[in-house]
């Protein structure tokens, strides 16, 4: 299928057969399945499926790209996230990582933390000491579908859940190091093997997008896939099946219109 437009360099729908653990990259990235990490298709928001991940080490990843080197770029990640369980006291669960560490002490990691109840969403980078450009306190529960959304716009940091600004805009003109090492979905690798810091549910349409804010004011969250386009029921309001005709000629026989039934 490929990507939508020049900005997305990855984008995973996470569909496919139940419990595959194939997962797809659209920009062409090529992503291993670790320990249980699979496709599911008990739950999904688009496609009849999603990625699974059972807070027990499950994770996939990719190797290390130019891609991946945000430096002062303004980027966004979104994802839909739907969480089996939630982070304990203390506990982080990592959505996406690079980690170069302690060989070159480089770290970028976005992540939900749990603080004596109190859940947030964040974005934190190690370059020999923490620092978090972004971090937001969210209210989540298990068994939802979310929609978040991390945006960076020059210096301009934002936070959208369910297409809704959390908190308020930050300013921080850090620039993030580049780990030059591998990326992970859905847990934290470090010398290859998983942190213990793993996201603990279903997540689907996992996209990265570099040299673009997707947002910095409130949205409507996408009704559909990236990439592609709602199911067509209608055409100026009158319902595909009534149709006859199209620029005047008989359709009859028309059982999709670009490929969408």
């Amino acid at each position: 299928m490929g990507v939508p437009d020049i900005y997305t360099k990855s984008l995973l729908h996470m569909d496919g057969a139940n419990a595959s653990t194939t997962f797809t990259d659209e920009s062409g990235k090529t992503w291993i399945a670790l320990n249980n990490a699979q496709i599911d298709i008990a739950q999904s928001v688009f496609g009849g499926a999603s990625g699974l991940f059972d807070g027990t080490g499950d994770y996939i990843r990719t190797a290390a790209s130019l891609d991946w080197a945000n430096g002062t770029k303004s980027w966004t990640f979104d994802f839909r996230i739907r969480f089996n369980a939630l982070p304990t006291n203390g506990v982080t669960q990592i959505v996406w990582g690079q980690r170069e560490y302690p060989s070159a002490n480089k770290i970028n990691q976005i992540c939900f933390l749990n603080t004596s109840g109190v859940y947030s969403f964040y974005l934190q980078s190690y370059t020999g000491s923490w620092t978090k450009p972004i971090d937001e306190n969210i209210t989540i529960a298990v068994n939802t579908w979310y929609h978040f959304e991390m945006a960076r716009n020059g210096s301009s940091w934002y936070i959208f859940q369910d297409g809704t600004q959390i908190g308020s805009t930050t300013t921080d003109s850090i620039s993030l190091s580049d780990p030059n090492a591998v990326a992970t979905i859905g847990e934290a690798e470090e010398s290859g093997s998983p942190m213990g810091v793993a996201i603990n549910g279903w997540m689907d349409e996992f996209r990265y997008s570099e040299g673009i804010a997707r947002h910095t004011a409130n949205f409507i969250p996408p009704t559909h896939a990236y990439g592609q386009l709602p199911k067509i029921n209608t055409i100026n309001g009158v319902p595909m099946t009534n149709i006859k005709t199209l620029c005047g000629k008989p359709i009859d026989d028309l059982k999709t219109l670009q490929g969408i039934t």
